[in-house]
Parts: structure tokens; C-alpha cells; sequence
């Protein structure tokens, strides 16, 4: 009798546990969507008594270069992700880098928007004739002072440049053969967006410069449910129909996509690396 009532007391005990659990996970599901995730009311009306606290506000996005000072340990580490070559969560960025970033990066000027601590700036820089390298704040240059050079990139090769978040005025017309920006153009005010991207066409030299821009769409359900920069295909081919450039957009990353820009009347076949962008890292479109 004594062992039944032993068996049924462990048994009642084990279904009070998984009912708190469960009741745990809920009250963590209810709290994330009501009030700390990234689409709540809760987040909502933080954003609305602080603008700074939104992740798409240029506040937000200088603290990202006070973390990657704060958070710099050596060369093999960064402040959001890994490395290029193990880099896989949100693209085979690897074979974007050596398939089409550093052979229209070599020999040639480049300019990175966005280069934080410099995980993209160390696979373009050594390959480049000199690159320039902007951000929100210049306290990020220490760290890309130390990666470069921990990497063996001659300090001569590179010129770190503050910006404004709004557009690359210290920059001249046509002075730029390969411009680019990863994952940092995903979370920007929409009017910083399309200004980079007008910028990224003034900036281009001749028939042989390309620009290369990471950008969100709403209708790429990743960049809906992160809260990335909110514009849609519709807007940007509009946007875009205005601009003296032609265009290819690529869905050549996990969240997003690439847009690809040349000066106006060129040909996308002529570039061996910009065809790979059709073969590189691509997945269905998601909508």
C-alpha cells in the first residue's frame, strides 16, 4: 500500500512540475510579447516616451560603436557574430567575400558605410588600393586600428571617417570604385537608407564601379519580425527609378537582401563577380 501511494505521490509531483514549467514558459512568452520583445505595446510606448530606445534610431545605433571599443578582446572576436569564414546564421557570408567582395575590391578605392569593428574591413582592406572606413563615431577607429593591424594590414591601406548617419557629404562625385555595407544599413531611419543609397550612386567613379548595399525588406518575414528599417519593394524600386543607376536586387542573405548598383547604360554581365552574386549564397525569395 505504502509503495502505491509512494508511486502516485511521484507521479501527481511530476505533473505539478511540468504544469510549472509550462505555466513558467507561458508567463515568459505573454511578458515577451506584451511588454520586452521587439514588436510589444510594452516596446512601443518606451519608443514613444524615448526615441533613442529604437533599435532603427541613429542614438541606437552609435552605442553599437561604444560597445564594440568596450567589448574588443582580439582580432577573432567581435561585438555582434563571428568571423567571416564561420559566419553562417545569416548568410554563406564566405563565399560572398571571396567570390565577389574581394575581386571587385582588388586594386581598387573602396568605401565601407557602417564598418563597426571592422568584421568586413579586414577581409576588403588588404585587397584594396585604400579603403574608407565610416561610422557613427570615431572611437571605433582604435578598434580597427588593433584588428588591421593583428591581421597584418599595412595602416596606410585604410583612413577611418565619422559620419553623420544621414549621408558621405566629405566625400567627392565620382572618387569611389567599390562601395559596400553589411548588416548595417538594415537598422537606420528610412530617410538614412535612401540617402545612402542615392549617395552610393553619386559616389561611383565610372562604368567600372559598383556598389554593393545590405538592405531590409518588410516583405522578407525576418526583417518583419526583427523590426528592421521599414520599406518595402515597392518603394525602393520607386525610389530607385529616379536615380541615374541601373539596379539588381539578389536575395543573397538570410535576412534582407543585396542591392546591387552600377552607373546608368552598363551591362551587370560584364562583371564575372557580379554574375556569381546569381549563384552565390542564394534562397528563394520569401514572398
Amino acid at each position: 500500500m505504502k509503495l502505491i501511494n509512494l508511486k502516485k505521490a511521484i507521479k501527481a509531483n511530476q505533473f505539478s512540475y511540468e504544469l510549472a514549467l509550462r505555466l513558467l514558459r507561458l508567463k515568459r512568452v505573454v511578458i515577451y510579447n506584451l511588454i520586452d520583445g521587439p514588436r510589444s505595446l510594452g516596446q512601443y510606448i518606451k519608443e514613444l516616451y524615448n526615441p533613442a530606445l529604437n533599435q532603427n534610431s541613429l542614438e541606437h545605433q552609435k552605442k553599437w560603436c561604444e560597445r564594440a571599443r568596450n567589448e574588443y578582446i582580439d582580432k577573432d572576436h567581435y561585438c555582434v557574430g563571428t568571423s567571416i569564414s564561420n559566419e553562417s546564421s545569416i548568410g554563406e557570408y564566405s563565399k560572398l567575400s571571396n567570390e565577389v567582395f574581394i575581386p571587385l575590391s582588388k586594386d581598387k578605392v573602396c568605401l565601407e558605410i557602417g564598418c563597426l569593428d571592422g568584421k568586413w574591413s579586414s577581409e576588403i582592406v588588404n585587397n584594396s588600393k585604400i579603403s574608407y572606413l565610416c561610422d557613427l563615431d570615431k572611437c571605433v577607429k582604435e578598434v580597427l586600428a588593433k584588428r588591421l593591424l593583428e591581421n597584418k594590414i599595412d595602416p596606410s591601406k585604410w583612413q577611418f571617417h565619422e559620419i553623420n548617419g544621414l549621408d558621405l557629404n566629405n566625400f567627392k562625385d565620382k572618387s569611389i570604385d567599390f562601395i559596400f555595407s553589411m548588416d548595417s544599413l538594415t537598422r537606420v531611419p528610412k530617410e538614412a537608407l535612401l540617402n545612402y543609397i542615392s549617395e552610393a550612386v553619386r559616389l561611383m567613379r565610372d562604368e567600372n564601379s559598383v556598389a554593393i548595399l545590405h538592405i531590409p525588406i518588410v516583405e522578407d518575414k525576418e526583417c518583419h519580425k526583427r523590426r528592421f528599417t521599414n520599406i518595402n519593394l515597392k518603394e525602393l524600386i520607386s525610389y530607385l527609378s529616379n536615380l541615374d543607376t541601373i539596379y539588381s536586387i539578389k536575395k543573397s542573405v538570410y535576412r534582407g537582401v543585396l542591392l546591387i548598383l552600377k552607373p546608368n547604360k552598363i551591362n551587370f554581365n560584364s562583371s564575372k563577380a557580379l554574375t556569381q552574386l546569381s549563384i552565390t549564397a542564394q534562397s528563394k525569395m520569401p514572398w
